[in-house]
C-alpha cells in the first residue's frame, strides 16, 4: 500500500499521530510518501499520485481542502487525524471566543470541511471523537498515542540531588498559573534543597530560584528521552479547564518510557492510573506534599520507575500498528462521495 502524509512537523504531538506509525507500517513494507504543505496548506495533487491513501495531521486549510478533493476524484482514501483539544467546538460566538475569535471561527470551519471529507477520522480522544461523528458520515476511529523506538533509553543519572522535571507545551503554563505549580515548586525546593527543577517546553515564574531551576525551549524529539531519562521525578499537572477532558496520556506513556516515576493530576485523561503504571494522582492542593515524600523516598522511586517501564512496553507502536494498519486498508477500499 502506498501512503501519503501530509503533515507540520511544527505541530504538537505530530510525532505520535504520523511519524510513529507511518514508519512503523513503512519497516512492515508498505510504501510511505512525506509531504509539508507551505505556510497557506498548499500541496500539488501530483506529490501524492498514485497514493492509496492519503493521512493529513490536523491541517485543514483551504488549499488544502482543494487538494483533497482532487486526490478523492482520483479515488484516493483520505485519513484526517486531529489530536487539538479545542477541535470542532460550537460555532458560536461565545463558545469561541476563549480560542481566537474569528481566526478560530475560520480554523473551526476548516476542520468541518475536512472531517466531512475524510473517509475515516482518527483521533486520540473519545471527547473528539465525539464532535468529529457529528460533522461526518465517515468514520471516526479512537487510536492512543503510542511510542517509539527513540523513547525507551537507559542511561545512569549524572546528577547530584533530586530533579524534578516537567515536559510540556508552551500554553501549558496556563495549567501552572491555575494550579499554582511555580509556588508549589518554590515552596518544595525551600522545605528540600536536594531539589532541583527542569522544565522542557513549557516555562514556569522560577527564575529567582537560579541555578536550581532550568528551562530548555526545546529538545529534539531524538535527545528528549534521553534528557528525561536523568529526571528524578516527573509531573503532569492539568487543570480544571474546558480542554481538559479532550486531552491524552501521551506524557505519562513518555515518562514511563525513559523510566521516570511520576506525579501527576487527578483529572481527565490520567484518572484511572496510578503505581501499577509507575506514578501517583493528586489532587491540586495535594502537590506540595506527594512531591516532598517522593523526593525522599528513593527506594519508592525505583519501584516506581520498574512498573512505569513495564507500563511502557505494553504500549510501543510495534504491539499496536495492526490498528493503524487496518484503518488505512479501510479508508482506501471506501472512497466517498461527498457532496
Amino acid at each position: 500500500m502506498k501512503i501519503g502524509a501530509v503533515f507540520n512537523s511544527d505541530l504538537t504531538n505530530v510525532h505520535h499521530r504520523v511519524v510513529v506509525p507511518l514508519r512503523e507500517l513503512a519497516r512492515r513494507g508498505h510504501q510511505v510518501v512525506w509531504v509539508q504543505p507551505d505556510h497557506c496548506g498548499h500541496v500539488a495533487p501530483e506529490r501524492l499520485s498514485g497514493c492509496d491513501v492519503v493521512h493529513i495531521h490536523r491541517r485543514s486549510e483551504r488549499d488544502l481542502i482543494a487538494c483533497v478533493d482532487e486526490l478523492r476524484e482520483r479515488g484516493v482514501g483520505i485519513i484526517w487525524d486531529t489530536d487539538d483539544p479545542a477541535a470542532l467546538l460550537p460555532a458560536d460566538i461565545d463558545g469561541l471566543a476563549p480560542f481566537g475569535g474569528y481566526k478560530r471561527a475560520r480554523e473551526l470551519r476548516g476542520q468541518k470541511a475536512m472531517a466531512a471529507r475524510a473517509d475515516v477520522v482518527t483521533t486520540g480522544s473519545e471527547v473528539i471523537a465525539e464532535r468529529c461523528a457529528a460533522v461526518t458520515d465517515g468514520a471516526v476511529v479512537v487510536i492512543e498515542d503510542y511510542l517509539g523506538d527513540e523513547e525507551y533509553v537507559w542511561q545512569p543519572k549524572t546528577h547530584t540531588g533530586v530533579i524534578v522535571g516537567w515536559v510540556g507545551e508552551p500554553e501549558d503554563a496556563v495549567d501552572a498559573d491555575e494550579l499554582g505549580i511555580a509556588d508549589v515548586l518554590r515552596r518544595v525546593m525551600a522545605r528540600d534543597p536536594r531539589i532541583k527543577v527542569e522544565t522542557i517546553g513549557v516555562e514556569l515564574d522560577l527564575h529567582d530560584a537560579g541555578e536550581r531551576y532550568t528551562h530548555h525551549r526545546y529538545l529534539p524529539v531524538e535527545e528528549l528521552a534521553w534528557h528525561v531519562r536523568q529526571f528524578d521525578v516527573a509531573i503532569a499537572p492539568m487543570a480544571d479547564l474546558p480542554t481538559t477532558t479532550a486531552r491524552t496520556r501521551i506524557t505519562l506513556k513518555e515518562y514511563a518510557a525513559s523510566g521516570v516515576p511520576w506525579v501527576a493530576s487527578a483529572r481527565g485523561p490520567y484518572l484511572g492510573l496510578g503505581e501499577e503504571e509507575g506514578g501517583v494522582l493528586v489532587s491540586d492542593d495535594g502537590w506540595e506534599h506527594a512531591l516532598l515524600a517522593m523526593a525522599g523516598a528513593r527506594f519508592r522511586r525505583r519501584q516506581l520507575r520498574r512498573r512505569a517501564e513495564e507500563w511502557a512496553k505494553a504500549h510501543h507502536i510495534a504491539v499496536h500498528a495492526d490498528r493503524w494498519e487496518t484503518v488505512f486498508r479501510t479508508a482506501a477500499s471506501s472512497v466517498r462521495q461527498v457532496a
